[in-house]
């Protein structure tokens, strides 16, 4: 009786480029937008909730459509523009992500 061969089996990850924002449809569902912004589902809510709560002046952009809440892809694509361009302006003038003053050397 031939005795058992041990096979090894390599797991490949194909790491697939994630699609434009162009490319997506005009109403994300929120777990849509939490995988596109890198953040889990709970934290995803949270945000919508507080958009809603605050009226619109932050959180994750969304609408509701009967009990079903969307992220329009345009809201989506602004934020992401607007807190690279906070970031990128933070970074210019030698402050943290905290806001705090940058070291800088005499």
């Amino acid at each position: 009786m031939p005795s058992p061969v041990a096979t090894s089996t390599t797991a490949t990850l194909t790491v697939h480029p994630p699609p434009s924002l162009a490319e997506l449809p005009d109403l994300l569902t929120v777990e849509e937008a939490a995988a596109l912004l890198r953040i889990g589902r709970a934290s995803a809510y949270e945000l919508a909730r507080v958009w809603r709560a605050s009226g619109g002046q932050e959180g994750l952009p969304v609408i509701a459509l009967g009990r079903s809440l969307r992220v329009p892809r345009t809201a989506l694509e602004h934020m992401v523009r607007v807190e690279a361009t906070t970031e990128a302006g933070t970074a210019e003038h030698g402050q943290g992500r905290a806001g705090e003053q940058g070291r800088r050397s005499a």
